[in-house]
């Protein structure tokens, strides 16, 4: 470690959130991990969480969902699974360093996008078309991990860590970190950032079988700025997260000359080449097509719900059938939910964190 990083050790540590503020919806007794509770000198609450999250099938069913390149066979490819797991593996050793949360950091990054519909943005936007309501992937997160998981009783995550979820996302807007509640949500939204933007350049444009990099100087000649490639991209981005975060006296990433130049990765990725790669027209009709389909056959389904919680696979699948029939829905990730939910018609826009 260079000597100006190692100076970073620790000066966040005032700011960290603390084991003994966590607090859950319900009380141990009701909760199914309440074999590992007790005092917090023991087992941290946000290590519970992780734990939590890495077992549970909304993580599990980001390895079916598009990161940035839809209907690709190549296993290579970054799905939502692997830029979660992506997201905590640069955000944990960064808070460790600055004094944060390790573990709230953890399971921040692991479930910040377990509520993401199939096709990742493109399926977002045409849900919220369709449905006539707002569908963000960071509330339907929440709506997950509270009132899905485990035959509908909900992970039972510390509200801190709901939190986090929440408030991570930010499109194409700025990355300001005016709503994050905490230093690490605020960490984690930064580094998930970082994390994608470099994931999606190197899987848009150096793999050799997408876009032309020749056709894009501007944003080549930004990634030659940075780096050779993801990991150098990526440690420099967070090298400049910790000394502008030590001067700023929280986490800070908007300043320095790396965050201007990020943020015109960000202006020409959003403004270039995203709905490119995302081949948005063809996804839109596969979703528009299971969307009408499903209020045919199963009128007493929220299709939107019911869509959201389907991978990428089944969506296709279902799509590519001519005359869809309720047989067609049996054995998919979302009738097997829906089948052990007592309550299927949700809020899927209210995060419902008031308590």
């Amino acid at each position: 470690m260079d000597h100006e990083l190692a100076s970073c050790q620790n000066v966040l540590v005032d700011r960290a959130t603390r084991d003994e503020d966590a607090r859950r919806r319900y009380p141990e007794s009701e909760d199914d991990d309440s074999w590992l509770m007790g005092p917090s000198n023991v087992v941290s609450p946000y290590l519970i969480d992780v734990s939590k999250i890495m077992n549970c099938r909304a993580l599990r069913r980001g390895g079916d969902k598009t990161q940035v390149r839809p209907l690709e066979p190549n296993t290579h490819i970054r799905r939502r699974l692997s830029h979660s797991l992506g997201v905590a593996g640069l955000a944990v050793p960064i808070a460790k360093l600055l004094g944060l949360h390790p573990d709230l950091t953890h399971a921040a990054g692991l479930g910040h996008d377990m509520g993401h519909t199939p096709f990742g943005h493109t399926g977002e936007v045409t849900l919220s078309r369709l449905s006539e309501k707002k569908i963000c992937h960071e509330i339907l997160g929440v709506v997950i991990a509270q009132k899905v998981e485990r035959r509908g009783r909900g992970l039972n995550l510390t509200h801190q860590t709901l939190l986090c979820l929440r408030d991570h996302s930010r499109g194409d807007g700025q990355f300001g970190t005016e709503t994050c509640e905490s230093e690490e949500s605020a960490l984690v939204m930064h580094t998930d950032k970082i994390d994608y933007f470099w994931a999606d350049y190197h899987d848009i444009f150096e793999r050799g079988d997408c876009l032309n990099p020749l056709d894009y100087p501007e944003l080549v000649g930004l990634a030659q700025w940075f780096g050779k490639g993801y990991r150098s991209r990526t440690a420099k981005c967070l090298r400049a997260l910790c000394l502008e975060s030590k001067a700023a006296g929280r986490i800070s990433f908007g300043l320095c000359e790396e965050a201007m130049r990020l943020t015109r990765v960000k202006e020409i990725m959003y403004g270039k080449i995203y709905n490119v790669v995302n081949r948005r027209a063809e996804v839109i009709s596969l979703i528009e097509r299971v969307y009408r389909a499903l209020e045919k056959i199963a009128p007493h389904l929220d299709p939107v719900f019911f869509i959201a919680l389907l991978g990428d696979q089944e969506l296709l699948g279902l799509a590519k059938k001519d005359n869809l029939s309720p047989a067609d829905l049996a054995g998919l990730s979302a009738t097997e939910i829906l089948a052990n939910l007592k309550e299927t018609k949700l809020d899927l826009t209210s995060p419902d964190l008031g308590w």
